[in-house]
This record gives structure tokens, sequence and C-alpha cells, in this order.
């Protein structure tokens, strides 16, 4: 549902194609017009499994680089749809904004540039190229 908020690009309906399948869950009728609701919880879902479902969820929701309140309500959604409080929601995004925080320092490394963040190291005893 997540990934249907902005329209569904190839590689997004890839990733959930391949997720329902290392869950054993039909995506087929998620692909339909109009779908709003959540289909049942599969029966002996672990709380691990919830969880990784919820983290997938939001990366799909982010990973385009906004995060919008239509994306964020369905977040909610699924978190009751899948028993877990809107608590576990905020800290897998505040996980997320850090995760790609850290990708941005580590793309400005590979380009050259100094991070835009904290120092590791002393810049000044460094040998430069």
């Amino acid at each position: 549902m997540v990934v249907k908020v902005h329209g569904v690009e190839p590689v997004e309906r890839d990733f959930v194609v391949s997720r329902a399948r290392i869950l054993g869950v039909d995506d087929s009728h998620l692909w339909d017009e109009g779908v709003d609701e959540l289909p049942p919880l599969p029966e002996g879902m672990s709380d691990m499994t919830r969880r990784v479902v919820l983290r997938d969820c939001i990366l799909i929701a982010c990973i385009d680089g906004e995060y919008t309140d239509t994306e964020r309500e369905w977040i909610h959604r699924i978190c009751a749809w899948l028993g877990l409080s809107m608590h576990t929601a905020d800290l897998f995004e505040d996980w997320f904004h850090r995760y790609f925080d850290m990708m941005d320092e580590q793309e400005a490394l590979l380009w050259g540039f100094e991070p835009p963040t904290g120092r590791f190291v002393d810049t000044d005893a460094v040998v430069r190229d």
C-alpha cells in the first residue's frame, strides 16, 4: 500500500514481490486498483517478522527522499495491522534518517569531499595524496 502512494516504480514492485515471496505471502491482490484494505495478517507471524515488514514498509516510503504525511498515515495503519506501536515506527524512521545521513557522508568521502558531520581522525595528521 505504501508503495502505491506516489505510483509504483518497477524496482519498488520487484522489492515488494521479493519480500512477499520470502515471507510466503501472496502479493497479487496488492496491485489491484482501489485496494485500500490490508489483507488478514498471516497466522504465526513472529514479532521479528512483523518488525521486518514494518522496516521494509518505512524503507519503501522514504527511499525516494521524501516521507509524506500520506505515507506516514499508511505506516501507522500498518503498525496497527501488525500489532506494533507507533513508537516502533518512530524508532525505525529515526534509524533510517541516521542511516541516510551516513550514506551521504560516505558519498562525500568517495568523491573526495570532507564529510558534513563529525570527524573521526585528526585531519591535520593525515598525509594527503
